[in-house]
C-alpha cells in the first residue's frame, strides 16, 4: 500500500479521523470517545480542526505538498459530512452513535464495517463512513502467476542476479 496516495486515503483516512478522535479524547468527560457520543461533534469542532491540521502535517511529513493538501480537503469533507449526519439524526429525533448500538430508536450509526457494507456504495440515509477493521483492507487482492521457468516470465530484466532460497536458521519460523 502506498501511504497517502488517493486509494489508502479514500479507504483508511476515515477509520484514522474517528479513531483518532476517540483516542484522544479519552480522557474527557464529555469528549468523543464513547460509543454513544459521535453526537458530540459540534462541541468538538476547535478539537477536530487542530486534530486534522496534526493529520495533515503528519502528511506532509511523508509525501509531498499535494497529498497533505488532498489529505486536508479530505479531512475537511468527512468532519462536514460527519457533522451534516448529527444534524440529520437530531432531525429524527435521535442521537449519533459510533457503531454499536441496540436500540435503534434512540440511536443512529456513523460508521459502518466493510464486512457489513454490501458495497462500496452508501445506503441512503445510512451511515456515512465505511471504515476497515484491519489495514489488510485497504489494498485490493492481486493474483500474481510465478513461474520456474526464465522464458515464462512477463518482465525478466537483464543484468539481475538471481535468486537463491536463504539457508534455514533453525529457529521458530
Amino acid at each position: 500500500m502506498t501511504p497517502f496516495s488517493a486509494t489508502s486515503l479514500e479507504r483508511g483516512l476515515v477509520g484514522v479521523l474517528v479513531s483518532a478522535a476517540r483516542v484522544l479524547q479519552a480522557a474527557s468527560a464529555n469528549g468523543l470517545s464513547p460509543e454513544k457520543d459521535a453526537y458530540r461533534i459540534d462541541a468538538a469542532r476547535p478539537f477536530m480542526d487542530s486534530l486534522i491540521e496534526a493529520l495533515v502535517n503528519r502528511a506532509r511529513q511523508a509525501s509531498d505538498d499535494d497529498s497533505a493538501d488532498y489529505t486536508r480537503r479530505r479531512l475537511a469533507n468527512r468532519l462536514d459530512v460527519w457533522e451534516a449526519r448529527h444534524r440529520e439524526t437530531l432531525a429524527q429525533q435521535l442521537t449519533l452513535a459510533y457503531e454499536r448500538f441496540a436500540d435503534t430508536t434512540k440511536f443512529a450509526a456513523l460508521i459502518r464495517s466493510a464486512e457489513s457494507a454490501p458495497s462500496r456504495d452508501l445506503q441512503i440515509g445510512g451511515p456515512p463512513f465505511v471504515v476497515a477493521n484491519s489495514m489488510r483492507e485497504v489494498q485490493p487482492e492481486i493474483n500474481l502467476l510465478v513461474s520456474p521457468d526464465p522464458a515464462r516470465l512477463y518482465f525478466n530484466p537483464a543484468n539481475q542476479p538471481g535468486w537463491q532460497p536463504q539457508p534455514a536458521t533453525g529457529g521458530d519460523e
